[in-house]
């Protein structure tokens, strides 16, 4: 439902629907990001359903030297608390200005993420996909002022290369 309509019919507000950057597991094809959904209820009594909420516990795997995407999980802040992991839902009753945020899980990648063309790892970091520190730490990619360091790049990426085992599957935690 698009969040203007929802907003409309219902008493709740969307706080943020997006992408949520990170959770693609690195390789040479990068795997799907997943996304972010918080909702904030307004009035009493509301029901909260979300179906089709997977990869909780284990996460998509990666495959052929890529990384696992990251798990889904759904946090439930109520105001003056903690925010808590509650897990996987189905239906929810949340007390009125109580915030549900899902993060859906990102696929897995494919292929040893240091063989990813810097050019589209750079890109992934400017469409907000992946972070420079993801850059650096998953695809061996050094992003300086908004520019690949060629050289910062290499090494990092000789590196990686000579420390990988390339395992079939990359099952994650």
């Amino acid at each position: 439902i698009p969040s203007e309509v929802l907003e409309a019919e219902v008493p709740v507000i969307v706080e943020e629907y997006g992408l949520n950057p990170d959770s693609g597991g690195a390789g040479r094809m990068r795997g799907g990001t997943g996304l972010r959904y918080a909702l904030r209820v307004l009035a009493p009594g509301a029901v909260v359903t979300a179906r089709a909420l997977e990869r909780y516990h284990l996460q998509p795997w990666g495959r052929i030297g890529g990384q696992p995407g990251s798990n889904g999980r759904t946090l439930l802040e109520v105001p003056g608390k903690e925010p808590v992991d509650i897990g996987k839902i189905d239906v929810l009753s949340p007390p009125v200005g109580a915030v549900v945020r899902i993060e859906t899980a990102g696929g897995g990648g494919y292929g040893p993420p240091w063989e990813r063309d810097p050019a589209l790892v750079l890109r992934d970091v400017e469409d907000g996909l992946v972070s420079v520190e993801e850059a650096r730490r998953s695809y061996g990619v050094v992003v300086k002022d908004g520019r690949i360091d060629e050289a910062a790049t290499a090494a990092l990426r000789s590196a990686m290369a000579a420390a990988s085992t390339n395992e079939p599957f990359s099952f994650g935690e």
